[in-house]
């Protein structure tokens, strides 16, 4: 009887277990999306690499303006998304909090977001007398890319211009699953 028992237990939780692996693999949109991805950028035009601290992905130097672009990327690997509150617009969201809230001399602004043909950012703007740094987040999965363009004294009379370079840039960012090989 024991043993007929321990078999019924084990066969309904290798069933039970079957089917979640198969639902969550036909429908993961149901549980969220747990991948992580390959961010791939290009070398933008009149941008130098410059050396970088290891929680940076690139740091490039505009040559004219010393302004700089950056770009970092956060991961978790696990089966669940630990913050799905913390999408592309989540994270925008917390940030414009956290610099309304902890950053006195700052004044933070959500940009339109900027649809490119790959992906799609939130966008921040954030402004004080001697500094303007913009900020766009995009989220897929448990990868969150976070790129940003900053632009110092005296060089804030060309934030037009700079942030159409960004604009570009991020027009070709894409992030790929990292299963799959870069081009």
């Amino acid at each position: 009887m024991k043993k007929r028992l321990l078999l019924s237990i084990l066969l309904v939780a290798g069933l039970l277990g079957g089917a979640i692996l198969y639902l969550r693999s036909e429908f993961g949109f149901v549980f969220g999306d747990t991948s992580n991805f390959q961010i791939l950028y290009p070398r933008p035009k009149l941008w130098e690499a410059v050396p970088h601290t290891p929680f940076a992905l690139f740091l490039f130097e505009h040559k004219g303006t010393r302004s700089q672009l950056r770009g970092a990327q956060n991961q978790i690997v696990s089966d669940v998304n630990p913050t799905p509150e913390m999408d592309t617009n989540g994270i925008a969201d917390y940030y414009v909090w956290t610099t309304e809230h902890n950053q006195p001399t700052w004044k933070a602004t959500r940009l339109p977001d900027l649809r490119t043909a790959n992906e799609r950012f939130s966008t921040i703007k954030r402004v004080r007398k001697d500094k303007i740094v913009v900020t766009a987040f995009t989220v897929r999965g448990n990868t969150t890319a976070i790129f940003s363009l900053s632009i110092s004294e005296p060089h804030l009379n060309r934030y037009d211009e700079l942030f159409k370079e960004f604009t570009s840039f991020l027009g070709d960012v894409r992030l790929v699953p990292e299963r799959e090989q870069a081009e």
